[in-house]
């Protein structure tokens, strides 16, 4: 199987409000910034990761690489903020494999690598946490925030 050839992710936090999903941030949505984890919106903090295509594979799997623990592919939340949804119709079919996962989900998966032997788990540790790290905190509870994201070349 060949993997997507992905050079770039773009990734939104979200939080649910009353029900709803809301862009977190969402004044700074108008516009990507690039920083070292590919494209990611302008208030979260960059994630540096020298196998960045490491990380695509886990957060996708057959994005670059395929792991074991890799998150298999979701699609658009139907539930998505409107400046996320606008943010993805804007890279039509330039944009592609799009997921999200909860920081609940994310912080499960540190875990999962933290206690597996393997040694690129270690890089994919810090990976992952750099991305939660760089997620803005604003809610107590994990599942009531996310990260939307896709991939382009």
């Amino acid at each position: 199987m060949e993997h997507q050839v992905a050079t770039e992710i773009h990734v939104f936090s979200e939080t649910l409000l009353n029900g709803e999903w809301t862009a977190d941030k969402a004044d700074s949505y108008v516009q990507e910034l690039p920083n070292r984890f590919g494209w990611i919106d302008s208030r979260m903090e960059p994630v540096g990761c020298p196998r960045q295509y490491w990380l695509f594979g886990l957060l996708v799997d057959d994005v670059r690489h395929s792991w074991p623990w890799s998150f298999h592919e979701k699609g658009m939340p139907d539930d998505a903020s409107p400046q996320v949804k606008q943010l993805s119709k804007s890279w039509g079919i330039d944009g592609y494999a799009h997921s999200h996962l909860t920081l609940q989900e994310l912080l499960e998966k540190s875990i999962e690598l933290l206690i597996d032997p393997r040694e690129e788990t270690l890089d994919l540790l810090e990976y992952l946490n750099q991305l939660i790290r760089s997620i803005p905190r604003t809610q107590d509870n994990p599942r009531e925030q996310r990260i939307i994201f896709w991939f382009s070349n």
